[in-house]
């Protein structure tokens, strides 16, 4: 009977000592939220802030115009901007719009939802085409 529960008893320290961290699952995203459009009519955005356990998730669906004279071919870099409540702000991702599609973004920071006030779409030179208020 020794010899049975030590064996036991080694076999609970093998999997209990693994020191690599569980499998987990993708979090369940959190429901997206149209973004509000700021002065412009040509770019339109869906968002979600999905809590995780390392701060927030960022999964942005974001849609324009198909080219004309004004937005021409060039593709334009926009960015996403998360706004703190005590006043700091932090770019979590960038990239190139394509006239006419819908791009798909994800970006990330520490921060938690919670600590959030808004998260806008800028353009290259800074300025707001989107923006959502926590």
């Amino acid at each position: 009977a020794v010899v049975v529960l030590g064996a036991g008893a080694a076999t609970v320290v093998a999997v209990s000592g693994d020191d690599s961290p569980p499998p987990q699952a993708s979090p369940t995203l959190a429901a997206a939220r149209d973004m509000t459009q700021v002065d412009q009519t040509g770019v339109w955005g869906r968002l979600s802030l999905t809590p995780v356990p390392w701060g927030t998730r960022l999964d942005l669906a974001c849609s324009y115009d198909e080219p004309d004279s004004a937005y021409g071919e060039q593709p334009h870099t926009y960015a996403l901007v998360v706004h703190t409540r005590d006043g700091g702000s932090e770019q979590v991702a960038t990239w190139k719009a394509l006239p006419g599609k819908t791009m798909h973004v994800t970006g990330a920071t520490a921060l938690t939802t919670a600590e959030i006030a808004s998260v806008e779409v800028r353009t290259e030179t800074g300025d707001p085409v989107l923006r959502l208020t926590s």
